[in-house]
């Protein structure tokens, strides 16, 4: 009897203790919990990593008319001259006037040759034909034409919204909606899992890919004025010294006419090579395929310098013609700088800045 009754009173000892542990055990459990829901709220809130829900983020972003009027001129007729080439012109000139208005000079050309500039100008949302009247230029000497900025504005954002549109998909995010808020102001509404920091960068990188050839390498930056003007242009790249770590700058003297541009891409890729390194793929179209084959013919053993917004990404030499229409970026860093860089291509260029001004 003495010992059920020492049984009973253990037994009951047993169970106080465990109930006193879970009494002291419960505010600790809580303070973890509450601990951890506030690291998932900083970070899910952080600006380098935020999650967009299913409420979505909205973004203002700006379209820079303004800048984009600044260098249209040159660059519709640069375009101009370079696609007239293409079409087999070769006796004609290109006189601009003034900021709105230029002259085709052409000599004596035939129907098909005629037919060819007209498409070429029918393709051009920013030229239209002032003279002769009528906009029928079979036959004329001298064709004047109108650059209308407001068209050529509205076809940049049309394009760059489409861009834009295509970026996002890249990230794996979705476009809710879309709206201009004023004539060059669109607000987006998107939804997906996204690194913001890279994500905005990636939407308002402008992207425009150049081809130039190298004149000279230099490790000290040269004084602007021993350029020539309209004709030389002073490039830096930087890069990491592997023996030393340190960081170190090459400076590039280049010609200021680029030789070929994105615009002929057909796609950007990564790639790896055979010691497993990263690098970026390019396949141009059938036009850029004819232009590189020219280039690499004309200029072998010459550095080409592959400049992306301003910044040589590489500058190889030129050992052969090249007739496949392949070529490639070396010199990546890591894996995802070649993804950036394969999307920010492959997606093509902002043919007008853009900024996010609200977030």
């Amino acid at each position: 009897m003495e010992k059920a009754e020492e049984i009973s009173r253990k037994s009951q000892t047993i169970e106080q203790n465990k109930q006193e542990k879970k009494r002291k055990g419960l505010p600790i459990l809580l303070l973890v919990l509450a601990g951890a829901a506030i690291c998932i709220h900083f970070w899910l809130n952080s600006p380098s990593v935020l999650l967009a829900h299913d409420v979505g983020m909205e973004l203002v972003i700006k379209f820079d008319a303004e800048q984009f009027r600044q260098t249209y001129l040159e660059e519709i007729t640069g375009n101009l001259m370079s696609e007239l080439m293409e079409a087999g012109l070769i006796d004609f000139s290109i006189i601009p006037i003034d900021s709105e208005n230029l002259t085709v000079k052409v000599g004596e050309i035939g129907d098909e040759e005629y037919s060819a500039i007209d498409r070429i100008l029918s393709a051009s949302a920013g030229l239209e034909v002032k003279s002769p009247a009528g906009g029928s230029i079979k036959g004329a000497g001298e064709i004047t034409l109108f650059i209308n900025y407001e068209k050529g504005i509205q076809e940049a954002m049309d394009r760059s919204i489409t861009i834009i549109k295509n970026r996002i998909d890249e990230f794996s995010a979705e476009v809710l909606s879309l709206k201009f808020i004023s004539s060059d102001t669109i607000k987006i509404r998107i939804v997906g899992k996204y690194d913001y920091g890279k994500f905005c960068d990636i939407l308002c990188k402008r992207g425009l890919l150049e081809f130039k050839l190298v004149k000279d390498v230099r490790q000290k930056a040269t004084p602007p004025n021993d350029l020539r003007h309209n004709e030389e242009e002073l490039l830096g790249r930087q890069f990491t010294d592997p023996r030393t770590g340190r960081k170190r700058m090459y400076y590039y003297i280049v010609e200021s006419k680029a030789l070929l541009t994105g615009d002929f891409l057909e796609d950007a890729r990564v790639a790896f090579g055979s010691l497993k390194y990263p690098y970026v793929h390019l396949t141009f179209n059938s036009r850029g395929s004819k232009r590189f084959e020219t280039i690499t013919g004309e200029n072998i053993n010459r550095n080409l310098a592959i400049v992306l917004d301003g910044k040589v990404l590489t500058a190889p030499i030129i050992k052969q013609r090249i007739r496949d229409g392949q070529a490639v970026i070396e010199s990546m860093r890591s894996l995802e700088e070649a993804q950036y860089l394969a999307t920010i291509l492959h997606t093509g260029a902002l043919p007008i800045p853009v900024s996010i001004v609200e977030e």
